[in-house]
């Protein structure tokens, strides 16, 4: 019984301290920022996080220069294979010492990373799980596209490894090239058969832990469980080296891949550097997990308190103005005084009588202008929603196949466009292409050709600049004298040029003519100052006029109802003319973390972002631009259409979490604040509608076209879209939901083309 006692126990030992079993115990219990990294991967690629943004479909479907094929996939997987030598080197750092008995082997860290293997081989295996049901289910890729973007994958992540292994093996030593072993009579031979029946050792004492942990088996190089030496014999300096040799060696390689990036970076404009944005996500994984391997290298124990210290030294240094690297507004004049901006300033400016008069005189010329050309009694006005590319996209598809189905060119009859983030992008890039088909003879316009360009990726060199470049951005370019810092910013605005063929790579100040002889429709932008939560009216025109129904009323004398600032006029010193029109979309569509907040020429300084903060469907300023044109609307117009283009279809979400968790419950307020947001603005909507006056809801004509999918899945929030994505959206306008809506506007536009 004894016998059998002490053979359980022989087997037990050999199971528990397996060292690849010990290793997962040591991470779970001393390194929990790995175990983070897998586990915020895993909720990634599993679709648990991020899904409503797309991030998932980065990392399952990489895009490369327009496609996603093999060598995408390839790309991926080199960034991938970084990211798991990254983890391999910085828990050999971490923990490698407690394992002393690892220097005694040849190829330590090669043996090390092979029994640290489980999981990044079991992620893996979910990894390709996850991404062939959705290149197979979801893109509807062939067996065997899937078949060669799994290869592809697998050769890069392999390809890195070789590399990295090589690197180590070539470079690493173990003990045997600093000291040959002592014999020792005692020692010189570890056998555990003897220690087997060894009463010594006391059952409690499998469980106890000291700075060295108990190894007893482990996976050797030809794959075979072989017993841990006892390293006891060794002398413990001569062990010392050969981990510190290790470990400046891994540093080396840390440092040299961080550096080989920055590199790359500096040729991050060819468009051959825009690497997959999943593959940005997993570089951003790696350099942090070796900035801290590195690290822990350098300080050890006082690693925490060190990585403390250098985030507190370095948002020190972010508040030197001198050193800090602000994104601003290209075109803009940031080298004059700055304008103030308070409540009294605002007040002064915004509210001068003769300066709204003259603003509101010149809408109604423009009016007049318009309806004279087109001999129309109905106004059309145009609301689209943020939504990143998928709004962008079918904005656009919405608005060329409205015009391909009616007899009359829906920008011919409207004089308002207004909305937030990519459904402005598609709007602005659509009336652009009605501006070109006016002005050029010969201006051969497709659907599917520019639409095909507006879908075009946005994002990878976005997030490969965000990666490599924002930290340090030495780089800098001029805009009218002016120089501003290459940063992600930059790098989005100059894809949008590219994507869009140059079409809007002009000022602001271009489209003023245009728009006050009424040939084309003035396009309002409404960014966010986030000072104080109002609205940044930017658009070719001065929109003073827009405050004309406060007048006469006694709260003139008080700015809290001044919920907008006019960009022209308030920043008609600082060049407001010649701001890019592509910055001003980018101004517009300011999505946190994504793009940079935007700094103004203002003292003190204020920022920018998303328009989608206060009016992501563009009804504010729809109903406040019916106020102020009140009058002239209640003589010269019989019918005022509204066309609202939705991202989604227009129907309030409603969540069902009746039994929540205790962190979710802690988080809850927080959370259903920012996801109610856009419910709220659209309950408002009625609202709006219900105080506009009698005589104008008398005309008032709303039809909608939101995206349609038929239960199909959802298109991610993204500036990213798959091709099956861009298919989607293109059939989606003439889904069974939509007809009416098309019978509606032909109606309205030939209608309002009658002359009298």
């Amino acid at each position: 019984m004894d016998k059998k006692l002490h053979i359980f126990r022989f087997w037990v030992q050999r199971v528990l301290f397996f060292f690849p079993i010990q290793l997962i115990l040591a991470h779970l219990k001393r390194s929990h920022v790995l175990i983070v990294y897998w586990l915020v991967l895993y909720g990634l690629v599993s679709g648990q996080i991020a899904a409503k943004y797309g991030i998932p479909n980065l990392l399952l479907y990489p895009e490369y220069l327009g496609v996603s094929n093999f060598l995408s996939h390839i790309i991926l997987g080199l960034a991938f294979g970084s990211f798991v030598m990254s983890f391999q080197i910085s828990s050999y750092i971490v923990f490698g010492y407690r394992f002393p008995f690892i220097a005694t082997l040849s190829k330590p860290f090669l043996k090390y990373s092979l029994n640290n293997a489980i999981i990044p081989l079991v992620f893996t295996v979910f990894y390709f799980t996850y991404l062939i049901d959705f290149q197979l289910n979801k893109e509807l890729l062939s067996q065997w596209d899937v078949a060669k973007n799994s290869a592809g994958l697998l050769s890069g992540m392999a390809f890195f490894l070789i590399i990295g292994y090589w690197y180590f093996l070539s470079t690493n030593k173990s003990i045997f090239a600093f000291i040959a072993p002592k014999a020792s009579l005692g020692d010189s031979k570890y056998e555990p058969i003897n220690l087997l029946f060894d009463n010594s050792v006391k059952w409690y004492q499998f469980l106890k832990r000291d700075s060295e942990w108990k190894i007893e088996t482990y996976w050797s190089g030809n794959f075979s469980v072989k017993i841990a030496r006892s390293s006891a014999h060794y002398n413990r300096d001569t062990l010392k080296k050969v981990f510190e040799q290790n470990h400046f060696n891994a540093s080396l390689f840390e440092i040299g891949v961080i550096f080989s990036l920055l590199i790359v970076g500096v040729f991050m404009e060819s468009p051959v550097f825009a690497i997959p944005a999943g593959a940005s996500i997993l570089l951003l994984f790696t350099m942090t997990l070796m900035l801290s391997g590195a690290l822990h290298n350098w300080l050890k124990g006082w690693s925490v308190l060190g990585f403390v210290l250098i985030i507190l030294f370095a948002n020190g240094l972010s508040k030197n103005p001198n050193l800090r690297k602000e994104n601003k507004a290209y075109g803009l004049n940031y080298s004059v005084k700055a304008v103030p901006y308070s409540n009294d300033e605002i007040r002064n400016r915004m509210l001068d009588i003769e300066t709204v008069q003259q603003s509101f005189d010149n809408e109604v010329k423009a009016l007049n202008k318009w309806k004279s050309k087109e001999k129309s009694k109905t106004l059309f006005i145009i609301n689209t929603s943020g939504g990143g590319l998928r709004s962008a996209l079918w904005t656009y598809y919405c608005l060329a196949n409205i015009d391909s189905v009616s007899s009359q060119t829906i920008m011919n009859k409207t004089r308002f466009i207004t909305g937030a983030s990519g459904g402005m992008i598609g709007a602005s890039y659509y009336r652009e292409l009605h501006l070109r088909n006016q002005l050029l003879e010969n201006f051969d316009f497709s659907i599917d050709r520019y639409g095909s360009l507006l879908s075009n990726d946005l994002l990878n060199s976005l997030s490969f600049s965000w990666v490599v470049n924002d930290i340090f951005r030495m780089r800098t370019f001029e805009v009218n004298g002016q120089s501003f810092f290459k940063d992600r910013a930059y790098y989005f605005e100059n894809q949008l040029n590219i994507n869009t063929q140059g079409l809007l790579d002009k000022p602001l100040s271009y489209y003023r003519d245009f728009t006050q002889n009424g040939s084309l429709p003035f396009l309002l932008l409404t960014p966010t100052i986030i000072n104080d939560g109002r609205r940044l009216m930017v658009s070719s025109l001065p929109l003073n006029f827009m405050y004309k129904p406060h007048f006469g009323k006694e709260v003139i004398q008080n700015s809290r109802f001044i919920d907008f600032i006019d960009f022209q006029s308030y920043f008609k010193n600082q060049g407001a003319d010649s701001l890019r029109f592509t910055t001003a979309l980018r101004m517009n569509s300011t999505f946190p973390f994504v793009l940079p907040n935007i700094y103004l020429p203002t003292e003190p300084k204020i920022q920018v972002m998303d328009a989608g903060l206060r009016d992501n469907f563009g009804m504010l300023s729809t109903t406040q631009y019916l106020h102020a044109m009140q009058d002239w609307l209640d003589t010269a117009i019989e019918k005022i259409v509204i066309v609202r283009i939705f991202d989604k279809p227009k129907e309030i979400e409603i969540r069902e979490d009746p039994y929540q968790s205790l962190i979710h419950s802690i988080t809850a307020p927080v959370d259903h604040v920012y996801l109610n947001m856009f419910n709220t603005q659209r309950l408002r909507e009625d609202d709006l509608l219900n105080d506009l006056p009698p005589a104008l809801k008398s005309k008032l004509e709303i039809i909608d076209f939101p995206l349609e999918l038929n239960g199909s899945r959802n298109i991610p929030l993204s500036w990213q879209l798959t091709q099956s994505d861009k298919n989607l959206i293109r059939e989606s306008f003439f889904s069974p939901k939509n007809e009416s809506a098309i019978k509606l506007v032909k109606y309205h536009l030939s209608d309002s083309f009658k002359t009298y």
